[in-house]
């Protein structure tokens, strides 16, 4: 299915979800995800679209005396198209296989078996690529990756499911769990890091520095950055989201820090 059933209790779901969702402890209830099969179909097609006009071009390439021109556009459409072949491989491995959402966690499902990614441990990264055709994005792809200690990585592509409805849930349930755990560390003086970047009670650490808290106008993600907008500068100072682990809980504890520190 490509949109989340009816609310399911986790003695409904198959013996290898309810063991590892029992295992972790990952609630009682929980939404099921599947990978959708025309974003599948639609990324196998437009791999053979890109082979097809590859091979078509190197043939005119063959039998033109001057083919100039005609020899950029088959080594582009050969790159496009090896990279379409690629996508339509992973999204071809994610066919059969499930997502099941609870408030503590995730578990994949696939071939018989099942993996528990429970939220206290797990680190989930966002990545965005951003199709350009001239100065137009003309697609945006979305992959979201989890790794956690002894665990496979689980990535999830928008070439394979519908992230869309499944990603928002994933950040809304993965922040409740994390934020309030993460802002409990801060109040008992420690520092939580987010990859390049990390927080505390009095600053906010990036690549460039300590910054206080009483300093920034915002943060905030935008196009595959986080930006932090200082007071006193122009630009702001980026960062790849793709860089920064539990992206959603770094900029829902940065707002909380940044507002807490310039109400006092």
């Amino acid at each position: 299915m490509t949109a989340p059933g009816p609310t399911r209790t986790v003695a409904e779901a198959p013996q290898p979800v309810r063991a590892a969702a029992l295992a972790h402890g990952l609630g009682d209830r929980y939404f099921e995800y599947g990978a959708a099969a025309t974003k599948v179909l639609g990324t196998c097609l437009t791999a053979l679209i890109g082979v097809a006009v590859a091979i078509f071009l190197w043939s005119g390439v063959a039998s033109t005396k001057d083919p100039g021109f005609l020899v950029v556009l088959a080594v582009l459409f050969t790159i496009g198209g090896a990279m379409a072949v690629y996508s339509a491989g992973q999204a071809l491995a994610k066919t059969g296989s499930t997502i099941h959402l609870f408030d503590g966690g995730l578990v994949h499902a696939t071939g018989g078996g099942a993996v528990a990614y429970p939220w206290t441990d797990t680190e989930v990264r966002r990545e965005i690529t951003n199709h350009v055709r001239g100065k137009t994005v003309t697609s945006t792809d979305h992959v979201y990756r989890f790794t956690r200690p002894g665990t496979p990585e689980l990535r999830l592509e928008s070439t394979a499911f519908q992230l869309a409805d499944l990603g928002p849930e994933i950040e809304r349930r993965l922040t409740t769990a994390r934020a309030p755990r993460d802002l409990e560390a801060v109040a008992s003086g420690h520092t939580v890091r987010y990859g390049p970047l990390s927080v505390d009670i009095a600053t906010l650490g990036t690549p460039k520095g300590l910054v206080k808290w009483t300093q920034v106008r915002a943060v905030d993600a935008h196009q595959g950055q986080v930006r932090i907008w200082l007071f006193e500068a122009r630009r702001p100072q980026q960062v790849p989201v793709s860089e920064v682990p539990n992206v959603f809980v770094f900029l829902a504890m940065a707002d909380a820090l940044r507002i807490d520190a310039q109400r006092a």
